[in-house]
């Protein structure tokens, strides 16, 4: 394979930080963005070193370990610098479309982006990905199943894409596949976050909330710990809810904790109006994970009140 901007040391420095975006945990995304920056010091017309700028630092934002509010800046900018740079890379396409998409709220954009992506490189997985959890957002399961297939096929090493098919069938309500996908990522990478997230989740819906604890209970990401409150509130054990909270407002006086971790601890003990001011919030400090609102079955509890209505409509999505 040539490398696509025709400089060797360029393109090897970034495989090696795509590997680290490719493992997407907090200390790999951020030692992959201390690599590509370095590298936009040396080649400083290496698209894709700020394609890959955007991504680890749309991936950190995703799932709230980062403010996407405070990053976005420079994932735009990175975005659209890669793209201008070689606006005929598959890999800058799709990652300004994932900004478009997730940060912008601008779809019919990205979907644009993704075809043009395609055209240029058919076999990239991420496009597939990319599109079908777009896709999701807005209620389109099929489509989105069929993208993350699609995906799946070109890179069935990726704990992601098992860990985001496991997700599909969960918002479908087939648990059973959805455990299995999640095995297939566990698998893949057992300590993969993403997936560890999404089982909480899984076991939540399902009532299985002694699950929810086991699974959770050694875990710092704060989303987890938002999940675990939920899960003992549920379970009637309001003093260890309860500490959960506090330990996210510890948390919060050290390093950046998301507004959606007390979104779902307030959904669990059943604070309504804390849990829509927490995700109003979140949307505000562009927490990616927020644009799944529409489809994700733990915000069922909200989707009868005007207000949610409302959070749809900043995200651009209809109810």
């Amino acid at each position: 394979m040539h490398p696509p901007d025709g400089d060797l040391e360029a393109y090897t420095r970034y495989l090696k930080a795509r590997v680290l975006i490719y493992q997407q945990s907090p200390e790999t995304l951020r030692a992959a963005l201390r690599q590509l920056r370095e590298l936009t010091e040396v080649f400083p017309d290496y698209a894709l070193a700020y394609s890959g700028i955007a991504e680890a630092n749309g991936h950190l934002a995703l799932f709230g370990f980062i403010s996407g509010r405070d990053v976005y800046p420079e994932m735009k900018a990175a975005a659209e610098r890669g793209y201008a740079l070689n606006p005929d890379s598959g890999e800058t396409c799709t990652v300004l479309g994932g900004v478009r998409a997730w940060f912008e709220y601008r779809r019919d954009d990205a979907y644009r982006l993704y075809d043009r992506a395609l055209k240029f490189q058919p076999g990239l997985a991420r496009t597939y990905r990319y599109r079908a959890m777009a896709l999701l957002c807005q209620g389109n399961i099929e489509a989105a199943e069929w993208g993350l297939r699609r995906s799946t096929e070109l890179d069935p090493l990726s704990a992601s894409d098992c860990a985001r098919m496991a997700y599909l069938h969960y918002v479908k309500g087939e648990y059973r596949l959805a455990a299995a996908h999640l095995d297939k990522s566990f698998d893949l990478d057992r300590d993969y976050p993403e997936a560890r997230f999404y089982e909480g989740l899984l076991n939540y819906r399902q009532e299985n909330y002694d699950r929810v604890i086991d699974r959770l209970s050694r875990s710092d990401f704060t989303w987890n710990i938002g999940l675990l409150a939920a899960a003992y509130a549920r379970k009637g054990c309001t003093s260890q809810a309860r500490e959960c909270v506090e330990k996210l407002s510890r948390l919060a006086a050290v390093q950046y904790v998301s507004s959606l971790s007390e979104a779902f601890a307030a959904i669990g003990i059943q604070d309504f109006d804390l849990a829509f001011k927490r995700l109003d919030e979140a949307i505000d400090d562009k927490t990616a994970f927020v644009n799944l609102l529409a489809i994700e079955p733990f915000f069922c509890p909200l989707r009868s009140d005007p207000r949610f209505t409302t959070l749809l409509k900043k995200l651009n999505l209809s109810h």
